[in-house]
């Protein structure tokens, strides 16, 4: 089969949707044609024109319309579209696949309605009600809708949304692996994500003082870039926290690697998770993750055996986790053990058959019925 992975973000952009479709695209891609569209040509993608998005300069508008996705569907002989994002490559997508009858997947990887500040600033609350709109009447014209998380699941059918499938977030369980090394002489905490509102990296920053009171030594290390890097290096600025704190604006992969390895606790404050891929990559590093018991790292964290879920945006609580890690090695080892062996679950290649399995199912069934009432 010719599968067609569409995603409005991608290279040099690093999130979990571009982690997802380059895992999809190398594994589905063994056995069968894997065609991926962006806003601009990366890697094995085919781009668009674009225009800079100028909210969040990060990402890229692709210009195109259905008619001209229909025809490259039909010159490139695509068997069915799966697509990543909701905006205009997505939907232009969908349109197209719609028209041509082919099977349309459709991933929620992103609660987008908790991201209108962006475009419209303190209006942004106001019109998410509109944006929940909006991304529900998109996820049911696909045939098939599918989410990394049961918590999601929910909420989409909640939504009134009826074909909603969860396939996981997959990872390279080989290269996402522990390491021996020697201890750290003072705790490492680490945060890995986009520096964005809707993160929560200021829970972590306001925990700082409480962990610190204990452990005085402690770096808390923030990799990830976003609109919202200035105002938290001011923000550990006006605490006096230069000295415990380390912004790494980006880093390769391998020295990605190196950073979860070489960490004592993984932090994610976020609430929006829709699964948190960061996390997973934490735990396949045999690392004890603090998360938010919110959203998709509900089903992630097993409070208590391979991680701690404090009360959203809880800065005490998230203190309280971290500190009970740190005064406890034997713990923090159980713990990591454990969420090595849950993150061997998620391996690229056991979710690939997942993808390969609900795409043949679809190209059985025929058509691009919708996913909604």
């Amino acid at each position: 089969m010719k599968v067609a992975l569409i995603t409005d973000t991608y290279h040099p952009q690093v999130n979990g949707v571009v982690s997802s479709v380059d895992a999809i695209a190398e594994e589905v891609g063994k056995d069968h044609e894997v065609r991926i569209f962006a806003p601009t040509d990366a890697k094995s993608a085919r781009g668009f024109r674009s225009l800079t998005f100028q909210p969040y300069p990060d990402y890229r508008v692709a210009l195109v319309g259905p008619r001209t996705m229909g025809q490259i569907f039909i010159e490139e002989g695509i068997d069915l579209v799966h697509v990543h994002t909701p905006f205009t490559l997505g939907l232009a997508a969908v349109s197209a696949a719609k028209r041509l009858m082919l099977p349309i997947v459709g991933t929620f990887h992103t609660l987008v309605p908790e991201y209108t500040h962006y475009v419209y600033g303190d209006l942004g609350g106001l019109l998410r009600g509109l944006a929940w709109r909006y991304v529900s009447c998109f996820y049911r014209r696909c045939t098939v809708v599918t989410t990394p998380s049961a918590s999601m699941r929910d909420i989409l059918l909640a939504r009134r949304l009826r074909d909603v499938r969860v396939i996981s977030n997959s990872l390279n369980t080989e290269f996402f692996s522990p390491q021996d090394r020697p201890p750290n002489h003072d705790p490492v905490i680490l945060y890995v994500g986009r520096l964005g509102r809707e993160k929560k990296v200021e829970i972590l920053i306001d925990a700082a003082p409480l962990i610190l009171k204990e452990y005085p030594g402690s770096t808390f290390r923030v990799v990830g870039s976003g609109v919202q890097e200035e105002l938290y290096r001011s923000m550990v600025r006006r605490k006096g926290l230069n000295g415990n704190f380390r912004f790494d604006h980006y880093l390769e992969l391998p020295d990605l690697v190196d950073a979860y390895r070489g960490c004592d606790i993984f932090v994610i404050p976020s609430d929006t998770e829709t699964q948190g891929l960061v996390a997973l990559e934490a735990m396949a590093c045999a690392k004890p993750v603090v998360g938010a018991d919110a959203g998709g790292l509900r089903d992630v964290i097993t409070n208590g055996v391979d991680g701690l879920k404090f009360r959203p945006g809880n800065a005490e609580d998230l203190a309280r986790c971290v500190l009970n890690l740190l005064g406890d090695k034997n713990l923090r080892e159980r713990m990591g053990a454990s969420a090595r062996r849950k993150a061997e679950q998620f391996s690229q290649g056991r979710i690939a058959e997942e993808w390969k399995a609900l795409y043949l199912s679809l190209l059985e069934r025929g058509g691009s019925g919708p996913s909604g009432t």
